[in-house]
């Protein structure tokens, strides 16, 4: 990734134990030869398995100091790199939305709030998190958050973030929710789906359904789905379809969301939620609801 620019992640659904050697030798671009740890692990490793033949009768010798040298010499390796990508569209989300009156300062008093009156909330996950605006939120009242995004930069931006304040209740991951991690191995049983794993008190899709249904042109009822049985409480933003950002989207396509409404949006989710609480956020036309799944 740092020598192509690409975010390459989902390579590692096809390769869950490691990219196989040769396939990321036939990434990287010529010039990676100059760094010695990159030609002595990536280079140098490939060319030696590719001409080695099994060990004939005996073991291998291979210590624990010798081990540890390379451990430690692919250590200086990976923080050595640094993510030098293009800057995407989501980066930076939040320094628009601060633009937008007060939506974002209201946005996060009224998820505060709620978050708070909730009992005996240990764990929240944020599907389209971003930054991490919001998961800061649950995260500032020792809660177990996971952060998840589709935006490797965001992502990133993020993980640098904790790191740098040491905050250890949020693990920041890389997400399409529209095709998350599915369940792999043997009969499909050796490592859960994401979605099966994503279990947690309190869900949070903030300024998501917009994306999902429109973007990604998923009806409501599928989107209430994915929900449904990840929390015991979920709250969501309605986007309306006049909203500036939907209406710059269906410039890019055709409208062909005559159900997009809140009416529906409120139906469908009703299959599986029940609605709590609604609150619309300031003057921008949003609204913000609390729902708790049915039992």
């Amino acid at each position: 990734m740092y020598y192509s620019k690409q975010t390459l992640q989902s390579l590692m659904l096809g390769w869950p134990d490691g990219i196989p050697i040769a396939t990321t030798k036939s990434l990287l671009p010529w010039r990676s030869r100059f760094s010695f740890y990159t030609f002595l692990h990536i280079h140098l490793h490939e060319r030696f398995s590719a001409a080695s033949k099994p060990a004939q009768g005996g073991k291998m010798q291979f210590t624990e100091k010798k081990l540890t040298n390379i451990l430690s010499s692919l250590q200086s390796l990976t923080e050595s790199l640094r993510w030098k990508g293009k800057e995407t569209v989501w980066e930076n989300y939040y320094g628009e939305a601060r633009q937008r009156n007060d939506y974002l300062q209201e946005k996060k008093k009224i998820v505060g709030e709620w978050i708070g009156e909730l009992p005996g909330l240990k764990s929240v996950i944020d599907f389209g998190a971003n930054e991490g605006e919001f998961s800061l939120l649950a995260a500032n009242k020792n809660i177990q958050t996971i952060a998840t995004d589709m935006d490797h930069s965001a992502i990133n931006n993020l993980y640098k973030k904790i790191k740098a304040a040491n905050i250890k209740n949020i693990l920041p991951l890389l997400m399409d929710l529209s095709h998350p991690s599915p369940a792999i191995g043997l009969n499909n049983d050796e490592r859960s789906s994401f979605l099966d794993r994503a279990k947690c008190d309190l869900a949070m899709a903030l300024a998501l359904v917009h994306h999902l249904a429109i973007g990604k042109n998923i009806p409501f009822e599928k989107i209430a789905q994915v929900f449904a049985g990840r929390s015991n409480y979920l709250i969501v933003e309605f986007v309306p379809k006049q909203d500036e950002k939907i209406q710059s989207m269906l410039k890019q396509k055709k409208d062909i969301y005559a159900d997009y409404n809140e009416e529906n949006f409120v139906r469908s989710f009703a299959q599986f939620f029940t609605v709590v609480k609604k609150q619309p956020i300031a003057s921008s036309g949003r609204s913000l609801y609390l729902m708790s799944h049915h039992a």
